[in-house]
């Protein structure tokens, strides 16, 4: 089951994700861009690098990661499901 949410101030939509497929959150994985910025379930902010076009992994940088400052600046493969926004 999925729960939408409406976008949020300056864009960004946020969605949950629960056990669902990629096409059931109304986001494309394959047409994610390099450069689109992303919330991460773990609360970090983080910048798409690359996109293998598999509907379900994007490459990102990390922006912004609190519960691990380490990450940021780091590149990570990153599972749909752990996507909470995209801008």
């Amino acid at each position: 089951m999925t729960g939408r949410h409406p976008p949020e101030k300056g864009g960004r939509r946020r969605f949950e994700i629960v056990g669902a497929q990629p096409e059931s959150v109304g986001i494309d994985f394959n047409k994610l861009k390099p450069g689109t910025k992303v919330s991460l379930a773990n609360g970090a902010e983080a910048e798409i690098v690359a996109n293998p076009r598999d509907g379900y992994w994007i490459i990102v940088r990390y922006l912004s990661s609190p519960q691990d400052p380490s990450l940021v600046g780091k590149e990570e493969p990153v599972m749909y499901y752990d996507l909470t926004g995209v801008e």
